[in-house]
C-alpha cells in the first residue's frame, strides 16, 4: 500500500463541483486582482474566526512581513523550531530584528517562562509564538507578563485551532498570520496568507501596505509593497471555508485513533490529545535514536514521511548570529520528531497500515 503525505487531488475530488464553480465565476468576471472575491473571502474568515478586521495577501510570509511592519517595533522574540518563514520575515523589516530566540516545551511551543527574561521594555518588544503543528500557545499568559507587549501569532498551521476559553486563534485582538499554502488545511491553488486583527488601525496601514501604500488607485499615503492576494486564490477558499471545521474533526479523529494505536510503543511518544488542536501534522517523537531508520522502514513501505524541522532556525546558516545560543529542548526535538500523514481524506485502512508498519519495526 501507498500512503502519501498529504492528498491534495483526493481534497479536491471531494468539494470538486464548487471548487471548479467558484474558479468559473473569477474567469467569468476577470476579477483577478483584490475585487469583490477577496472582499468576500476577508469577511467570512474574520466572521469565523471572530475578528474584526482581515487583509488577505500574497503569503503566509506577506502576512508577517506586513504585520512586523506595521507595528514596527525593534525587539522580537520568537522560537526556533518553525518554518524559516517565521523568522525571515522579521529579518527582512530594517526597524526590527530578532532579539532572541527562546526554547521550547517538550510538545514544541513557545516555553512561555523563557520568554519574561526577554520583554526587558514591552512597548520595543513584539513576541512571535508559533502554534506550530496545529497546537495552540497560551497568549493569554505572554500578555500578562506585560501589558505593553505586542504580540504577533504565526497561525500557519492553526486554522480554527481553539484558545482554553474556547474561542478560535486569531480572535484574541493581536495580530494573527496565517499561511494557505496548498499543503496546509485550509490550502490555495498557489500561494497566499492573510493577517487578522481587531485593531482599526493596524487593519488600514496593513490593507494599503500590501497595494503598493495606495488608498485610491492612484493615490499612494504611505510607502507599500504589492503583497495582494488575488481573487482567484480568494474565491477558491471561501469554498473550502466552508469545509474546514469538518476537516478539522476529522483530523481530530485520526490523531485519536493513532494515539490509540501507537501510545503502547515504549520507543515512541504520540502527541498531546486535545480537542482544542486542528492536527494540521501529526508528530511523534522517536526516544530510541533510531528516527531516521523508522523513517526511512516506514518510506520503503510506501508510506511518506517528513520531519518538521530537522535544523531549527538558530542552527541555519541564514541565521548564524544565533548558532551559538543555547535551546536544548528544541535541539533534542529536531533529533526525535517524525511527522506521520494526516489529512482529511486518510482512510481507516491506510491509519491502520501505517501503525502496523511502526509496530512490524519495533519488534
Amino acid at each position: 500500500m501507498r500512503v502519501p503525505f498529504n492528498d491534495l487531488y483526493a481534497n479536491y475530488l471531494s468539494i470538486k463541483s464548487e471548487i471548479d464553480s467558484a474558479i468559473e465565476s473569477v474567469i467569468r468576471e476577470s476579477a483577478f486582482i483584490n475585487g469583490h472575491f477577496v472582499s468576500q473571502f476577508e469577511e467570512k474568515f474574520a466572521k469565523m474566526i471572530g475578528a474584526k478586521y482581515c487583509v488577505f495577501c500574497s503569503s503566509g510570509t506577506s502576512a508577517l512581513s506586513i504585520a512586523f511592519i506595521v507595528h514596527n517595533k525593534p525587539a522580537i522574540v520568537t522560537q526556533a523550531n518553525s518554518f524559516v518563514a517565521t523568522s525571515e520575515a522579521c529579518e527582512t523589516i530594517s526597524d526590527g530584528a530578532i532579539q532572541a530566540f527562546v526554547d521550547v516545551d517538550e510538545n514544541g511551543l513557545m516555553n512561555i517562562k523563557d520568554v519574561q527574561k526577554w520583554i526587558w521594555h514591552g512597548s520595543r518588544t513584539t513576541v512571535l509564538p508559533v502554534h506550530l503543528f496545529g497546537q495552540v500557545v497560551d497568549v493569554d499568559r505572554i500578555k500578562k507578563m506585560s501589558p505593553d507587549v505586542s504580540i504577533i501569532e504565526d497561525a500557519a498551521q492553526c486554522h480554527f485551532g481553539k484558545y482554553t476559553d474556547g474561542s478560535y486563534v486569531g480572535s484574541k485582538g493581536n495580530t494573527t498570520c496565517f499561511s494557505f499554502f496548498p499543503g496546509k488545511r485550509i490550502g490555495s491553488f498557489g500561494d497566499s496568507g492573510a493577517l487578522v486583527t481587531n485593531d482599526e488601525k493596524i487593519y488600514k496601514h496593513a490593507k494599503m501596505y500590501r497595494d503598493h501604500g495606495r488608498k485610491s488607485k492612484f493615490e499612494s499615503e504611505i510607502i507599500g509593497s504589492n503583497m495582494r492576494g488575488d481573487g482567484l486564490q480568494a474565491a477558491i477558499l471561501s469554498v473550502k471555508l466552508d469545509h474546514a471545521l469538518r476537516w478539522n474533526d476529522r483530523c481530530r479523529e485520526i490523531a485519536k485513533t493513532y494515539n490509540s494505536l501507537l501510545d503502547k510503543i515504549n520507543d515512541i511518544k504520540v502527541p498531546e490529545y486535545n480537542d482544542s488542536f486542528i492536527y494540521h501534522l501529526y508528530v511523534i517523537r522517536e526516544l530510541s535514536k533510531r528516527r531516521d531508520e523508522l523513517k526511512k522502514y516506514l518510506e520503503s513501505a510506501g508510506v511518506s514521511c517528513g520531519i518538521h524541522y530537522k535544523v531549527p532556525i538558530h542552527k541555519q546558516k541564514a541565521f548564524d548570529w544565533a548558532n551559538e545560543q543555547e535551546l536544548p529542548m528544541t535541539e533534542m526535538l529536531s533529533e526525535q520528531i517524525l511527522s506521520i500523514p494526516i489529512f482529511p481524506e486518510l482512510s481507516d485502512e491506510q491509519i491502520e497500515y501505517i501503525c502496523s508498519k511502526i509496530k512490524e519495526f519495533y519488534k
